[in-house]
């Protein structure tokens, strides 16, 4: 039995558990290297214009924010000047965002020492409590390490060209610093560090400020100022806002205006319908992906019985304070309808964290077999996840792949500085990029973001992002080609959003616009071997 436990907490089974963890991380990888959503070619069309100086925006002379992402933006154009594809790029910055969270939890694995009470820098190296600790936190970092490893939004999102996973290790490693800094013996250089990388998640995403916001008033709360000084809340301030001041500068002097246009029409829904979607979005990952709700729940437990046992574990609150505001903003925001979890990548290590940090100082994880145990449940788990499309979709994503075919037909048969209404506003405008645009939806227009809608009238409206439109605006620009609902488009009959139903009912449409219908092939030609079945609307008066 004595040799079997050894076995059983030997180097080799480590091995092999984390082979396990990187052979299903692979296949992961593999199946879902098709997958690019649509809304990635937004960002690559704001960075094309970049390349070309035309500067960071959509349409020509349109200065307008319809990305929320800039540092995205950023990197992506960054690679592209060095003669890298925008699409490999953008998937390059996922892929590197992924590694960079694993490498952070590698690189602060001493955090997971943090919940095994007070005494981490106290006990005198060598001792059997400093050997009991160092053992409750390496069990507690692998667990944590084979989580993110096999999670399957982390994977998929390293293929789909947004931002999400660079997200989530700016928040995950900038969490792990503050609460590094939090028991450090000289703490001013970790805020200073976490101040500046939770800055960083500011310029990929608005709700970065959530968690940046969280951590400069625990740290100045519960830390700094039972110490009385206030020099680590500062540290971790100054850090911060050298970044984001110049930002917030640039930002207003380019586009004369602090919040994205996006933040219109996504917020600009009635609030009960956000609130309805938002539930949703959370409920029907709770039945794919159990693992994490398990996670979180299993560190609020343990969290609580240790907290009432006296044990001091703020950094758990803290990580709980993290998780409740983002929850709830995203709920208020009502969720979204791209798959595999994109607004919870953020969350996702932040579950995994309080999941395996509420338990770091107890027997559970100091036991090698049961450590090794678990991390082989956790990888079932992460395969059973991927049983269902949402979480590992397996193809492209339909607008994307349709949309380019369309843009390419576009670039070669349609007049330069021709003026297009559409509804997929990233691939088709990506691929023909001598056009300008009205998009339908609202996220790159001023107008249409900024239009009052109370309800909902056609059912596509349900989809979050996709509620707002105004036909009788878009047919007061006069565009010149029009095309309704999905990315090959359909007749007006068949209105998909609320601009296509408007105009339908609008007499100046019938009037002034003519229907066209043929087949295109994969390049984007008119051919009887075709893929797609292109419709389109053209004003009668459009040489």
């Amino acid at each position: 039995m004595e040799r079997r436990g050894l076995w059983l907490g030997s180097v080799w089974v480590r091995a092999f558990v984390l082979g396990c963890g990187v052979g299903v991380s692979v296949w992961m990888f593999v199946v879902s290297r098709p997958f690019y959503h649509d809304d990635a070619y937004i960002t690559l069309r704001y960075a094309h214009h970049l390349l070309q100086g035309q500067g960071i925006v959509w349409n020509l002379g349109e200065s307008l924010q319809g990305y929320t992402n800039f540092l995205h933006l950023v990197l992506i154009a960054g690679l592209g000047a060095c003669g890298v594809d925008l699409v490999v790029a953008s998937r390059f910055v996922g892929g590197g965002a992924f590694a960079g969270l694993l490498l952070g939890v590698f690189w602060l694995r001493s955090v997971w020492e943090l919940p095994t009470a007070q005494r981490t820098f106290s006990v005198q190296e060598g001792a059997p409590e400093a050997l009991s600790v160092q053992e409750g936190a390496q069990g507690a970092w692998f667990l944590s390490f084979v989580l993110l490893l096999t999670s399957a939004p982390l994977v998929v999102w390293s293929w789909g060209g947004l931002e999400g996973n660079l997200f989530a290790c700016f928040v995950a490693v900038g969490a792990l610093l503050v609460m590094a800094a939090s028991r450090h013996p000289k703490p001013l250089r970790l805020a200073s560090a976490a101040g500046m990388v939770l800055a960083w998640s500011c310029l990929v995403r608005p709700e970065g400020w959530l968690f940046w916001g969280i951590s400069w008033l625990w740290l100045g709360w519960f830390v700094a100022r039972p110490l009385g000084s206030v020099r680590l809340f500062g540290a971790y301030g100054i850090g911060g806002l050298l970044c984001l001041v110049p930002y917030l500068c640039w930002q207003y002097a380019y586009y004369g205006e602090l919040i994205p246009n996006t933040f219109y029409v996504k917020v600009g829904v009635p609030l009960g319908l956000r609130l309805g979607l938002g539930v949703s979005y959370f409920w029907k990952y709770l039945w794919w992906m159990p693992c994490l709700y398990l996670l979180a729940l299993l560190g609020w437990v343990g969290w609580v019985y240790r907290v009432r046992k006296g044990e001091d574990l703020k950094e758990l609150g803290y990580l709980f304070g993290l998780i409740g505001a983002y929850g709830v903003y995203v709920v208020y925001a009502g969720g979204d309808h791209m798959p595999s979890f994109r607004f919870g990548l953020p969350l996702i290590p932040l579950m995994c964290f309080v999941g395996v940090m509420a338990f770091a100082g107890t027997r559970l994880l100091r036991d090698r077999r049961w450590v090794h145990g678990l991390a082989l449940c956790f990888v079932g788990l992460a395969l059973y996840s991927t049983k269902h499309p949402m979480v590992l979709p397996r193809t492209t994503n339909i607008a994307a792949d349709v949309g380019a075919i369309v843009g390419k037909y576009i670039r070669e048969a349609w007049p330069k500085g021709a003026l297009v209404a559409l509804n997929t506003a990233g691939s088709t405008p990506y691929y023909a990029t001598e056009h300008r645009y009205i998009d339908m939806l609202g996220l790159n227009d001023r107008a249409i973001a900024r239009r009052k809608v109370n309800k909902i009238e056609v059912p596509w409206q349900r989809a979050p992002g996709h509620f707002k439109g105004d036909g009788r605006y878009v047919l007061s620009r006069r565009p010149d080609y029009i095309i309704v609902g999905p990315a090959n488009g359909t007749t007006i009959d068949k209105p998909w959003f609320l601009s296509d139903l408007e105009m339908q009912r609008d007499p100046r449409f019938h009037a002034e616009y003519e229907m066209f219908r043929f087949p295109l092939d994969r390049q984007g030609r008119v051919s009887v071997n075709w893929s797609i079945l292109f419709t389109y609307y053209k004003r009668r008066d459009t040489r």
